[in-house]
């Protein structure tokens, strides 16, 4: 495990895959909220109006533009980023003072192209209509930007530049492909979602009492890679991310607007829903200045809450996901100072992952990655030695409980990655 760096901005390596979402740094975001209710729109044309999502696999992208959009406070950090300059070019700044400038020239062109300049082709599209059983064939032979106002195209330009800065042999912003990795573009590699807006985190649905936010504090929503999930179900598409326009407490609803249309009239769903069929969500800043925390610290501690974190988990892709969902729950016990739930909750998840099918190695890593320290180290072994019929019982060969998961479940190479990160932790 090993700290790089992009500007300033630290990237942490684990089991060889670059995971910004596991950085030790926090973005100073690009304004200050210091308004007691942002939950206004604003009164003047908003910076990026109504829009359709092009042939880009953006949507997160676009998701959180759309929400920024509804309030002033967002309206003003996207104003913030986009400037024009007197050469009629514009100036993209993003968190950590990164710059982009885009061109007239790549204003006028809808096409968007690799980091070798070729114009990047895309296979047929197939949609399904909302507002009737038939099915939409639709074709496009190249990735075409969203159909929208000029900020929002210079936006997703300076974003697919930023995947050009940032994946390369030594830094990568997702999984990149060897046979395929000068072919970079959005489309197939999306960034962290930080490096774009800044100050905000990223947790699972299951975790949130969603009750309890205002939609003005939640930057998207996605749902999980369901296949079987589609809008005849009236619940969203599988893999995509919505804004969130409006949650009604007294019905239990939440609306949500898809940024394939953000003039498409929203869709209604349950809280049951909600839950079921959306894995992930994505709020403004700290968690602890807006999310109901008794809900984490209430459910944690329930074998069959941890056992939905991971399903969840594992249905996100790629892997660096599961593991990062799986740490952050950690953290926010840690953060919240509840030490013996943390504990608690990293050992139930290396339990379940020793009894479960190979796919939920991830998991594993996640619980070990999610130790900081010797006292938190201690602590796990010792709840491990607490379980119920366990996987593994004490050891009697001068092993700790831990070391022994770890040797019994893991390959050679995995096994002794985990073991190394194990004894930097013994020597904090």
């Amino acid at each position: 495990m090993s700290v790089q760096s992009i500007g300033s901005y630290p990237i942490l390596k684990t089991n060889h895959i670059y995971n910004a979402n596991q950085s030790v740094n926090t973005f100073t975001p690009l304004f200050q909220m210091n308004s007691a209710n942002n939950t206004s729109v604003p009164k003047n044309k908003p910076v990026i109006g109504d829009f359709k999502q092009g042939y880009l696999n953006d949507c997160w992208l676009l998701a959180i533009v759309k929400s920024l959009s509804l309030t002033t406070d967002g309206s003003l950090q996207l104003k913030n980023m986009i400037k024009k300059n007197e050469d009629n070019t514009y100036t993209v700044t993003f968190p950590n003072n990164v710059k982009f400038t885009v061109t007239e020239e790549e204003l006028k062109d809808d096409k968007v192209k690799s980091i070798d300049g070729i114009n990047l082709k895309t296979a047929s599209m197939i949609g399904f209509s909302t507002k009737s059983p038939f099915v939409m064939f639709k074709f496009n032979p190249y990735l075409s930007y969203s159909n929208g106002d000029d900020n929002l195209k210079i936006l997703e330009i300076a974003a697919n530049k930023y995947v050009h800065k940032l994946v390369d042999k030594d830094v990568r912003a997702g999984v990149i492909p060897e046979q395929d990795k000068n072919k970079y573009c959005l489309h197939n590699y999306p960034i962290d979602e930080k490096l774009i807006f800044g100050d905000l985190s990223r947790y699972l649905t299951c975790s949130i009492d969603i009750g309890s936010l205002k939609p003005s504090e939640i930057l998207m929503v996605g749902t999980n890679s369901d296949s079987q999930l589609n809008n005849f179900k009236g619940i969203g598409f599988s893999h995509h991310a919505y804004t969130v326009k409006s949650i009604d407490k007294t019905n239990k609803t939440i609306s949500l607007i898809n940024p394939h249309d953000t003039k498409a009239e929203p869709l209604v769903i349950s809280f049951d829903d909600f839950y079921k069929r959306y894995s992930f969500i994505t709020l403004k800043g700290n968690y602890k200045d807006t999310i109901d925390k008794s809900n984490v610290i209430k459910n944690v501690d329930n074998p069959e809450f941890i056992r939905e974190i991971m399903d969840i988990s594992n249905k996100q892709s790629p892997g660096y996901l599961v593991q990062t969902y799986i740490t952050l729950h950690s953290y926010m016990l840690a953060e919240l100072g509840e030490t013996d739930l943390q504990a608690k909750y990293i050992a139930n998840v290396i339990e379940f992952s020793s009894k479960g099918p190979g796919t939920e190695d991830n998991c594993f890593k996640g619980a070990v990655y999610s130790i900081r320290d010797k006292n938190v180290l201690d602590a796990v072994n010792k709840k491990l030695s607490e379980l119920k019929n366990p996987t593994y019982s004490i050891p009697d060969n001068g092993e700790t409980i831990l070391e022994k998961y770890i040797n019994e479940e893991f390959s050679f190479s995995s096994k002794k990655e985990l073991l190394n990160y194990l004894q930097q932790i013994t020597k904090k």
